[in-house]
């Protein structure tokens, strides 16, 4: 393999050796340079050997004057080094029309070597950018010698790659990016992905050339299944993983193909149990960009962090926002689920954090949220998009709910480790109904509400772990689970409540009152 092929016009010969003799004062040899006054026998045909040379090295540099821009040779060595995706490096012997030149060079930086320049300077400069990410370079050029023979041997599976050559080429497949210079070549994508195909297939071939040895030997056979297994589920993974980045690759191009790519990827995962974010991703990506989807609701730019049907399946409010104090980025839609056409309202709540909790009225004509923003709004479902109503909260929600208390239909709002009702009619808070659950930690947040209106009982959960039920017609504490973080009972605590464990059973467990 050559490090650098130098493309040059004949009549720039004595300057090329100029050059030739630098590059060798900073440590390359003439092995590693690939000139044709060096590389070409005299019976060889001169294009193949130039391809071949082009192929096999790592960097190109073009060494630029009038004369070259004129060549028909070096327009054909300019055009095989595209064609293989190569690094390309001009360098200005004499002063050149950029017009003059092909698009692939004079869109790209030129190092100065005419004789008004510091010669040592630009040698420096050209050999710090040669030798920056050499490694990507070496295996570009090692992958596209490799597809390139098997593309020319007619596609011969004995010239795919194989276990840990497999998996380095992956490996640098999945870091291209558009920083990555240069590119990996669509030929060299399809030699990766049919040597991952082929691997695939002889892995299942012998994982049933071991099942069947069991009827030899039970202990070998177990053993070589294991064994099989684990390196299909490896394998599986690594296919799941090529066909979600070729779904990327492909979605601006061939989004149906796209789709069935992800899909396959995803499908992989579940039926081997695991997930990955770059499968999940993939998936989400084409269907972003799928035209043909028609039910995915698509209208947040941030998390949705909750949402709520109506009761009467009418509506569906979806909110949400990024976890930032002060982001004023809060998000709410409104959609209407009964037109068949998915339609939303984005709700004005004005320049509020995110929102944690959206409930429905039993009668779904009012809709309620609130979040970090610390203010209840209230909407009128049949009217968009205004509030109805801001009321002003003393601190953050998390969650809310709507709950039937004395027969009367209250906002039920956590706010710190305390459920407060909120009468939307007077906007004001009802204190003598707060109920606060139990907690050694006295600033444990509730974190969820649920409304049971059959047995009119609320339940809390919060984040110690615990979950809280009451009855609202008593506003008695019903039942209380107690948290994963709870002490356990000692000579500190030595009055107890008693709890049941369920409704009908008669096994009863004590713990402390002033925590659960």
């Amino acid at each position: 393999m050559n490090e650098i092929f130098i493309s040059y016009c004949r009549r720039d010969k004595a300057f090329v050796e100029r050059f030739l003799d630098g590059l060798k004062n900073n440590g390359y040899s003439s092995d590693n340079i690939w000139v044709d006054w060096e590389d070409i026998p005299a019976s060889s045909d001169w294009e193949a050997e130039i391809k071949k040379g082009i192929e096999t090295a790592n960097s190109i540099i073009f060494i630029l004057s009038p004369e070259w821009a004129k060549s028909g040779e070096c327009a054909k060595e300019l055009k095989f080094a595209a064609d293989f995706n190569k690094r390309l490096f001009p360098i200005v012997w004499q002063n050149v029309d950029p017009n003059t030149l092909q698009k692939e060079l004079a869109s790209l930086n030129w190092i100065f070597f005419r004789e008004t320049d510091n010669f040592d300077e630009a040698m420096q400069k050209l050999l710090s950018a040669i030798k920056t990410d050499l490694g990507w370079v070496a295996q570009h050029t090692t992958l596209l010698t490799r597809a390139n023979e098997w593309n020319t041997k007619n596609r011969d599976d004995g010239y795919l790659l194989r276990g840990s050559e497999l998996q380095e080429a992956e490996t640098w497949l999945s870091q291209a990016s558009e920083d990555k210079q240069p590119h990996p070549s669509p030929l060299q994508s399809e030699y990766i992905f049919t040597s991952r195909q082929d691997d695939v297939r002889r892995q299942r071939r012998n994982l049933i050339l071991v099942s069947t040895g069991m009827v030899i030997s039970v202990v070998l056979a177990i053993m070589a299944v294991i064994s099989g297994i684990n390196a299909l589920r490896q394998s599986q993974k690594a296919l799941a993983s090529q066909l979600a980045a070729q779904s990327i690759a492909l979605v601006d191009t061939q989004p149906d193909l796209s789709f069935l790519l992800s899909l396959e990827a995803n499908f992989i995962g579940d039926e081997l149990g695991t997930s990955d974010p770059a499968w999940l991703g993939s998936l989400a990506t084409t269907l972003n960009s799928s035209p043909k989807l028609g039910t995915y609701l698509r209208a947040h730019q941030n998390d949705v962090r909750t949402l709520a049907f109506s009761p009467d399946g009418h509506w569906l409010a979806t909110a949400g926002g990024l976890p930032i104090d002060n982001g004023n980025n809060g998000e709410l839609y409104l959609w209407d689920m009964s037109t068949g056409t998915n339609h939303s309202q984005k709700l004005n709540i004005g320049n509020t954090d995110r929102i944690l909790g959206v409930a429905f009225s039993a009668d779904s004509q009012t809709l309620v949220a609130a979040g970090n923003g610390k203010t209840l709004f209230v909407w009128n479902t049949a009217q968009c998009c205004d509030p109805v109503q801001s009321i002003p909260l003393p601190d953050k929600v998390r969650t809310l709910k709507f709950a039937t208390l004395n027969g009367h239909e209250y906002a039920a709002i956590a706010i710190k480790n305390q459920v407060t009702f909120w009468d939307l009619a007077s906007g004001k808070m009802q204190a003598d109904l707060t109920l606060t659950i139990k907690a050694v930690n006295k600033d444990i947040r509730i974190l969820s509400l649920a409304f049971s209106s059959v047995n009119h009982e609320l339940a809390a959960g919060s984040e110690d772990g615990a979950v809280t039920v009451w009855d609202l017609d008593t506003r008695q504490e019903k039942y209380h689970v107690c948290s994963y973080g709870d002490p356990a009972p000692s000579a500190h605590h030595p009055a107890m409540w008693w709890i049941p464990r369920s409704k009908k059973s008669a096994d009863w467990h004590s713990i402390p009152p002033d925590h659960c």
